[in-house]
């Protein structure tokens, strides 16, 4: 789904499915916990790189 240059994906992790923004000109988002935890600080999870493969 794409808005404003942004697409939402729905990623399956290893427990569950993840809601990820990427694209556009904001950071990417995911809503898995690596990604609460870490904020960006330690790089994306891995859900944000399998949807930045897909969707460019």
């Amino acid at each position: 789904v794409g808005n404003g240059g942004r697409t939402e994906a729905r990623v399956r992790g290893t427990e569950a499915w993840h809601t990820v923004l990427v694209g556009g000109t904001e950071s990417p988002r995911c809503t898995c916990q690596w990604f609460s935890t870490n904020q960006g600080q330690r790089g994306v999870c891995k859900h944000i790189l399998a949807a930045q493969l897909r969707f460019g």
